[in-house]
């Protein structure tokens, strides 16, 4: 089974394909964490629809059948107007895809999902050591957008 976990940022798109097997290996694809910076010549109806298109396609390259999306938190100080309206983009394509399973939550939902507590997950993505059971290579290297992308991914395997 393969998910996809999806990080919004205003301006580009975080996402990250995970993979579990019949042995339940759990592998990260080829690409690890990969992006799609969004076309700023574009209105923002074409910007939605290129973003939307751009998901299904990827969709269906990987054949993903669970998703997650890391939303913006319920307590943020502040908030952009653009990430939500793409999360809603998303959130609709995967309800309207081939797309099995999916979640839409914030770092306490992917915690519950991986099966760890919400600070030590939060702690791992600022910091440079990934959660005590997860072996991830170069974690120190990525950003925390990266970071949850990819996590994401990984609890969407559970759902």
């Amino acid at each position: 089974m393969k998910a996809i976990g999806i990080r919004v940022m205003p301006k580009e798109i975080y996402y990250t394909v995970a993979e579990i097997d019949e042995n339940s290996e759990i592998s990260i694809g080829e690409e690890g964490v990969e992006k799609v910076i969004l076309p700023i010549a574009l209105d923002v109806p074409n910007r939605l629809a290129f973003i939307r298109q751009t998901f299904i396609s990827i969709i269906n390259e990987f054949e993903i059948e669970n998703a997650g999306i890391r939303v913006v938190e319920s307590v943020a100080k502040k908030v952009s107007i653009e990430r939500m309206n793409i999360e809603g983009v998303i959130q609709e394509l995967l309800a309207n895809s081939t797309v099995k399973n999916y979640f839409v939550g914030t770092i306490s939902t992917i915690a519950k999902h991986l099966s760890v507590k919400s600070t030590d997950l939060s702690e791992a993505f600022k910091s440079n050591e990934p959660l005590e059971d997860y072996d991830i290579d170069d974690w120190s290297s990525l950003k925390k957008e990266e970071k949850e992308s990819l996590m994401t991914a990984l609890a969407a395997l559970n759902i």
